[in-house]
């Protein structure tokens, strides 16, 4: 079973975050673990997340971000209560300038961004 937001070979999802377009595998979209991804979450409303993350999907580059750190950032900055841990709500609530290198957990990293990068 592929995911439902997946359909004739097209991400639904994409209408609603544009920024995921460069993202090259649609193996989480085409397998039974598609419930993992949380672009389906949020636009299923299966968690509660941050009130930004609209905002987030205009300004981050999620282009520059493999899957896995798109997952680790939004189970642990964007779901389940934990924005007050994200460097980028701490500076949305303060109203002040986000750098577009900023990472939710404070890094600052220009260009492409994985899960684990030291």
């Amino acid at each position: 079973m592929s995911c439902p937001l997946y359909k004739d070979f097209t991400r639904e999802c994409v209408k609603h975050y544009n920024r995921i377009l460069q993202f090259s595998s649609y193996d989480i979209c085409e397998s039974d673990n598609y419930d993992e991804c949380p672009l389906y979450n949020i636009i299923n409303k299966k968690v509660e997340c941050c009130e930004y993350t609209p905002a987030c999907n205009e300004k981050m580059d999620f282009g520059n971000w493999d899957f896995e750190y798109l997952k680790y950032v939004a189970n642990n900055f964007c779901f389940y209560g934990r924005k007050g841990d994200c460097a980028i709500y701490k500076l949305r609530t303060e109203k002040k300038a986000i750098p577009r290198a900023l990472q939710p957990d404070g890094r600052m990293i220009e260009g492409r961004v994985t899960h684990g990068m030291e």
